[in-house]
């Protein structure tokens, strides 16, 4: 059973988008904003916690669309560890660091669940041939169309099992954020 709450690992003394691997920022950039936390693996855990750090990043300044996108995102992605990597038993942890740039959102999931398949993230789901020559949407199959999602809008998806945990790595362009100003009484 995986130890609740996960132990937290130092993170380098670097730039925090090359600490969470993604491969098309400049290194030299410094997030405006880091999110660091873990939440049960259950339903209503991580729906509580994607609703209120969205909220967070889009009162920040995010663009809501982009927030939206991102909300869909973490959604798909935290889903997928509490019903494949946890089983739907709720005894897991999932920890979410994010780092909010002036024009990206770098996002690092890990877990204590099972592993991936095959030890990579799955490949976007294709549609049958009837499908996706005009057929019968009831000809479409029923889920699988979240890692096709999260392919689509991210970058730098990676996968990796480090020991017992599972890391899944993405980047997430979005429009420029603001540098945050004192607020206005």
């Amino acid at each position: 059973m995986a130890k609740w709450p996960p132990a937290a690992k130092p993170r380098p003394e670097m730039p925090p988008v090359v600490a969470l691997g993604a491969q098309s920022i400049d290194p030299s950039t410094r997030a405006l904003d880091t999110v660091v936390e873990s939440f049960r693996s259950t339903p209503m855990a991580v729906r509580e916690a994607i609703t209120g750090l969205c909220a967070r990043v889009i009162g920040a300044g995010l663009d809501e669309m982009d927030g939206m996108t991102l909300e869909i995102l973490l959604a798909e992605a935290t889903n997928n560890v509490v019903e494949h990597a946890y089983g739907n038993d709720g005894s897991g942890w999932i920890l979410l660091e994010m780092d909010v740039l002036s024009d990206w959102i770098v996002c690092r999931l890990s877990d204590g669940g099972a592993a991936m398949p095959d030890g990579s993230v799955p490949q976007p789901q294709r549609t049958s041939e009837s499908a996706s020559r005009g057929g019968e949407v009831s000809d479409l199959p029923e889920g699988g169309f979240g890692w096709s999602m999260i392919h689509e809008l991210t970058t730098d998806l990676s996968y990796t099992r480090e020991d017992d945990t599972n890391v899944l790595c993405f980047s997430l362009s979005v429009a420029p954020v603001p540098v945050a100003t004192a607020p206005v009484h």
